[in-house]
């Protein structure tokens, strides 16, 4: 995505445009994917919906308010500067994201195996 947006943001030619926008299109399908399988999988079967409706509520929610504040942008500075913006949101969020989703020692899950005098009794 940060590939296509910086593409994007230095105006390129109309078939070059075309292929950022295709890298950008491809990684755009990466976050929605691993944010809901990665909700899904703490929320219990019968809550399931309910989540993935919250979910995508809020998705639309900061997609809305983010292009507004784009338009804003791109009505200020340009619309390169839009891309430029959303290419350092996003490098601010995967930054970020490195640092929220890290197993602490004391979050590990233990796993049990069987020892090796029990599993050859016989």
């Amino acid at each position: 995505m940060a590939v296509g947006l910086s593409v994007l943001a230095v105006g390129p030619s109309p078939a070059l445009a075309i292929g950022a926008t295709a890298i950008l299109g491809f990684g755009f399908s990466f976050p929605w994917s691993s944010i809901a399988s990665t909700v899904l999988r703490k929320i219990p079967s019968g809550e399931r919906g309910s989540a993935v409706g919250a979910l995508s509520a809020f998705v639309d929610l900061f997609v809305g308010i983010s292009s507004f504040t784009a338009g804003a942008v791109a009505h200020r500075f340009g619309y390169s500067a839009a891309f430029a913006l959303a290419a350092l949101s996003l490098i601010a969020a995967a930054v970020a994201g490195r640092f929220v989703f890290v197993t602490r020692p004391s979050e590990e899950v233990a796993v049990e195996t069987p020892v090796a005098d029990e599993c050859f009794t016989g």
